[in-house]
């Protein structure tokens, strides 16, 4: 669709209260532009990313991975449909499995259309205020390194990991777990 037509067809579904389904709801609705989300009831890319979180953006891997079938190029309507019916099917036999419905339905689905209007909207910062914290994480941090380096007994880069491991390890007698070609390994 053109984004006029896109629009256009976002001005019409706007002033409906809908039950959508879909993958990816919230890119959906922008890609509409909707001034109001509608309600969700099923997002297949939110409920592939509870299963297991990883590379879900793309409806076409989730398909062929939970289906075992490739989505075809040139897919009628009505396959694209039941392809998504299956996957449906799919991605709740899974979230049932790892035990995921609960998050799902009633943390992850109401929290898509406050995402939405938070993207459309923005947020309001405290700049002063989120600047205070700054220094004071910057304080803390500080503090922290000098406590550390206090019971090392020595000076030392504590967000150098090669470093640490030497205090750790060779210095403080910590048990290590294994020495691997590039240095202790902490698993």
């Amino acid at each position: 669709f053109r984004s006029a037509d896109r629009s256009e067809i976002g001005r019409v579904l706007g002033d409906k209260s809908l039950n959508w389904r879909g993958f990816d709801l919230k890119n959906i609705w922008h890609s509409l532009q909707l001034e109001r989300p509608g309600h969700p009831v099923w997002d297949s890319m939110v409920a592939a990313y509870i299963i297991r979180a990883g590379n879900i953006e793309d409806s076409s891997k989730v398909t062929s991975e939970y289906l075992h079938r490739e989505v075809p190029e040139l897919a009628s309507p009505g396959m694209l449909l039941a392809l998504d019916a299956n996957l449906q099917k799919s991605l709740q036999k899974n979230l049932q499995r790892v035990k995921g419905e609960k998050i799902f339905k009633e943390l992850e689905l109401p929290l898509i259309p406050v995402l939405f209007k938070m993207a459309n909207r923005g947020i309001l910062l405290d700049q002063e205020d989120l600047h205070q914290q700054s220094e004071q994480l910057a304080k803390d941090i500080e503090s922290l390194e000098e406590s550390i380096q206090e019971k090392a007994g020595e000076s030392f880069n504590v967000a150098s990991t090669k470093q640490l491991a030497t205090i750790l390890f060779d210095k403080l007698g910590l048990p290590v777990g294994k020495k691997t070609k590039t240095g202790y390994s902490t698993s």
